[in-house]
């Protein structure tokens, strides 16, 4: 029996062994996508695949080169991310499918272009970049993109990012904020944000660059002030984002040394009190205002002087014989006193050149007003006394000041200027006038109180020399005459402080403009302290009889740093027609000319 059942099993090895071995391959094709037809980002590709035996998977293949992607079972779909390939390239997909008996079959290719233009995010922008407490904060705008992955920031050394680092990955896309402490913020950082998307899409942003620390920008010194207690410095806080400290520094007179008084590290503080100083000298203040990295800037520099620019000046005029009584004394001459002495004068005429030209003083040069301290250093080699002749005589009066108070103290002016020379140049007789006569403000009151106690003019200059103070004021001088027609003050006299330059006599003889001060010739000077009754928030207008000696005091006045004006022709323009003496008569005969 054993013997029967080995020859069963022996014949039905047999029989099994003698059986065919499956080599049919399988069949498949590519279903999608299309022939033809561009693709992007994850392409989805799909096939159908069958076989006599079973299929075991299908693989997807791009230009001839396996990609790794498979499926094992049906409906069969590969994934092929086409985020790293080239836009505009044409690739070649092919499916092999693999059946159960290790047999293989290749679809036919299926030609796509892969074109990701579109599909890339949006760049973004980086917004700002700000230094603060060491780093600099870079903000960004915020992806829109819906497949957003992350961001990274890169940071480079050089304009064209060749080399650069990633120094933050964010993958919160709210997240648009990062602080880079590892920075020299003298020296410029280059940024750009990647943004890249979940099929691995990666686009750039610009380039921006760091600014770099800015040096603090000076503060300025807004008062300098003194009392018992000292001298005050108050400056303007420092804006600096980075402020580290302020340095008071202070030098006296000329000290080319300059000395810290204190160090605040408090940006608020913005004072300081020297209680230690002598008041006889002039200080110089500056602050320097430091920032964290080291760098600074100092301030202009403040001069201050203990007395005012009004004081220092006023002592000087005064130790210098240049108070009202001595400038405004021996300071006119008559042309009968002038022809044929010619010779004994430096002469200058400062009339228009066409008018020069028309006819002079024998000798006489032409200047032009504002170039009369010039013109008399410059020709008058043999320091004559200087005599200005002009118009009238008014403008001579203010250059006769002019020079007075620079050195030339013999200087004089031509009484009624080139009118009392010859006939052609008569200005005077078309200006007199007498419109005060009769006039509801020409008045017979008695004088008004003079007013006392005024302050001081405030005179504007860094200067604190008493001598160059009185240059830069003689410029003041020069800039032009200051007068005022007499139709305008008697017309609304209330606009000014207008100061009647008569004798008490006169004035109650002839009368005056209405609320004007009677002020009496040699009492407005420096050393008798009789300028307190000038109001300098006003407009000072002294008249006189012919408009020469008040436009002397105008220009006098104006050195002191008042706003004054000298009322024109005097009252030879108001009250010409009732004045007994003082008045302007015609020439009947010319005196030499060139």
């Amino acid at each position: 029996m054993r013997h029967y059942i080995s020859l069963i099993l022996i014949a039905a090895l047999i029989i099994i062994g003698c059986e065919e071995p499956d080599t049919t391959p399988p069949t498949i094709a590519v279903t999608t996508p299309a022939n033809g037809t561009t693709v992007s980002e994850i392409v989805n590709v799909t096939c159908v695949a069958s076989d006599n035996v079973g299929i075991e998977r299908v693989e997807l293949w791009v230009d001839g080169v396996a990609s790794g992607v498979i499926d094992q079972s049906e409906p069969y779909s590969m994934e092929w991310n086409t985020s790293a390939l080239a836009d505009g390239s044409i690739h070649a997909i092919t499916v092999r499918a693999h059946d159960t008996e290790e047999n293989k079959a290749d679809s036919g290719p299926t030609t796509v272009t892969v074109d990701n233009t579109a599909a890339y995010p949006q760049a973004i922008v980086i917004s700002s970049i700000v230094y603060e407490e060491g780093s600099f904060n870079i903000e960004w705008s915020q992806s829109v993109d819906s497949d957003f992955a992350y961001y990274d920031l890169e940071k480079s050394a050089t304009p064209d990012f060749g080399i650069y680092d990633i120094v933050h990955s964010e993958p919160n896309v709210l997240n648009t904020m990062y602080a880079d402490s590892d920075i020299n913020p003298l020296i410029y950082q280059y940024y750009r944000v990647a943004v890249t998307d979940a099929v691995g899409l990666r686009k750039h942003g610009p380039i921006t660059t760091s600014a770099l620390d800015p040096v603090p920008d000076a503060v300025e010194i807004l008062a300098v002030s003194s009392s018992e207690a000292g001298i005050l410095i108050e400056w303007e806080e420092s804006d600096a984002g980075d402020f580290q400290s302020y340095t008071v520094l202070h030098a006296e007179d000329d000290e080319v040394q300059k000395t810290t008084l204190a160090i605040y590290d408090d940006k608020s503080i913005t004072s300081h009190l020297l209680g230690d100083f002598n008041d006889s000298i002039e200080h110089s203040f500056w602050i320097e205002v430091s920032d964290t990295l080291g760098q600074s800037q100092l301030s202009p520099q403040k001069r201050f002087q203990c007395h005012t620019a009004f004081e220092t000046l006023t002592q000087y005029m005064v130790d210098n014989s240049y108070d009202a009584d001595v400038v405004i004394a021996d300071w006119i001459t008559t042309a009968a006193n002038v022809t044929g002495n010619e010779a004994n004068f430096f002469i200058v005429d400062i009339r228009s050149a066409s008018k020069y030209a028309e006819g002079h003083i024998p000798g006489a040069v032409n200047s032009a007003y504002a170039d009369i301290l010039t013109t008399v250093e410059t020709y008058n080699t043999s320091d004559l006394p200087v005599l200005v002749a002009c118009y009238s005589g008014q403008s001579a009066a203010h250059a006769v000041v002019a020079l007075r108070l620079s050195g030339y103290t013999d200087a004089k002016t031509l009484k009624w200027g080139m009118s009392s020379w010859a006939m052609q140049f008569d200005s005077w007789s078309g200006n007199v006038a007498s419109i005060g006569v009769d006039h509801a403000n020409w008045s017979t009151d008695a004088p008004p109180a003079l007013l006392s106690g005024m302050d001081a003019p405030v005179i504007d200059t860094d200067l604190t020399d008493g001598a160059a103070i009185l240059a830069e004021r003689v410029d003041a001088i020069l800039a032009g005459f200051k007068g005022i027609a007499s139709v305008d003050v008697i017309a609304t006299p209330e606009n000014y402080q207008v100061n009647n330059f008569w004798g008490l006599t006169d004035w109650d003889y002839y009368g005056h403009i209405d609320g004007a001060y009677q002020v009496t010739p040699g009492t407005l000077t420096i050393a008798n302290d009789g300028l307190d009754i000038l109001d300098p928030s006003q407009t000072i207008v002294t008249y006189c009889w012919t408009g020469q000696t008040s436009s002397m005091m105008t220009a006098w006045l104006t050195a002191l740093g008042y706003d004054a004006k000298s009322l024109k022709n005097g009252a030879n323009s108001m009250i010409y027609s009732a004045l007994e003496s003082h008045k302007w008569v015609a020439l009947t005969a010319d005196l030499p000319m060139e």
